[in-house]
């Protein structure tokens, strides 16, 4: 779907209504990047959450019931290819590194001033056709620097160091030195990413495995020790891996030279848990040969999942 398109829709809704809500983050991003594709859009809204989403699928004509809404005000709807994310405009507070945040409501700046990187801090106000940038994204986007909003981004959150390499890759960006130096500060944290659960580093995992630039993002993963802060200074990693349809297939590929136990703990964590059937086959193939082999009858039982 067309960025154009869905603005157009939104249009509506602002034109007929007095919501304030402004799309923000990723899409606004790709749109000053000339990318008119999009996949997913974050829409934050700052008054009447409820209604905005009800006129939202109003528009769209679908059915309300297909809409995924949680208690935090938070909504998904997936429609016609794309993905949106429907927030109430909040701040965030972090009571320890790696923790989940409290959630607050907030205006607009606040929900700007959360994210992670400058270029991910601007709106598009669609009602009135601007951009809001209070951190300069723009300036960063056209000098093709990537650069944190904030000091303490990669300890709040240590996932960040994932989308920070993604971003890097993908966009072909320079480094900050300030950000440079908050990534390398974190990681020489020995329990940095201990409050972290395997689901939100598997979900960052997987989407980098989606990326074209995936084996360039894997080994500057490796080459600033990112898979070491959370696995052990020896883990090894092949950053010549063949594409597989299958994840559990592919980060067996990349990990496999690591002795069994600690490969059993890398795929329990980057794939959010293996069942024990899977445990045991990854155990019989480490035992069988030393070096990965997609001809191993093992293999066949993992391409199945």
């Amino acid at each position: 779907m067309h960025f154009k398109e869905i603005v157009s829709i939104l249009k509506k809704i602002s034109h007929s209504t007095n919501i304030e809500f402004y799309i923000v983050g990723g899409a606004v991003r790709d749109n000053l990047l000339q990318k008119d594709d999009i996949d997913n859009i974050d829409i934050a809204v700052i008054n009447d959450f409820d209604r905005f989403t009800d006129s939202l699928t109003d528009e769209l004509g679908i059915n309300k019931e297909r809409v995924k809404r949680s208690m935090f005000k938070t909504a998904l709807i997936e429609y016609n290819g794309i993905t949106i994310d429907i927030v109430t405009a909040r701040r965030e507070m972090y009571g320890s590194p790696g923790a989940l945040p409290e959630i607050l409501p907030s205006g607009l700046n606040d929900d700007l001033l959360r994210r992670d990187f400058t270029i991910n801090s601007i709106a598009y106000d669609v009602k009135n056709d601007t951009l809001i940038d209070p951190l300069n994204g723009i300036s960063d986007l056209k000098s093709k620097v990537l650069k944190a909003d904030r000091e303490n981004l990669f300890i709040e959150d240590p996932t960040r160091i994932f989308r920070y390499f993604k971003y890097k890759c993908r966009f072909s960006l320079s480094e900050e030195r300030g950000t440079k130096e908050q990534i390398e500060i974190a990681l020489n944290a020995k329990s940095l990413f201990l409050n972290v659960s395997k689901s939100r580093i598997s979900k960052e995992w997987i989407l980098i495995l989606n990326e074209d630039k995936r084996r360039e993002i894997i080994e500057s993963l490796l080459k600033n020790n990112v898979f070491g802060c959370i696995f052990g200074e020896d883990t090894k990693a092949d950053v010549n891996f063949q594409k597989n349809q299958n994840t559990l297939i592919e980060t067996l590929n990349i990990f496999y030279e690591n002795e069994t136990e600690k490969l059993i703990k890398i795929l329990n964590t980057l794939l959010n848990g293996l069942k024990k059937r899977e445990e045991s086959a990854v155990r019989r193939m480490k035992t069988e040969s030393k070096s990965f082999d997609c001809n191993n009858e093992n293999i066949a039982f993992l391409q199945l999942k």
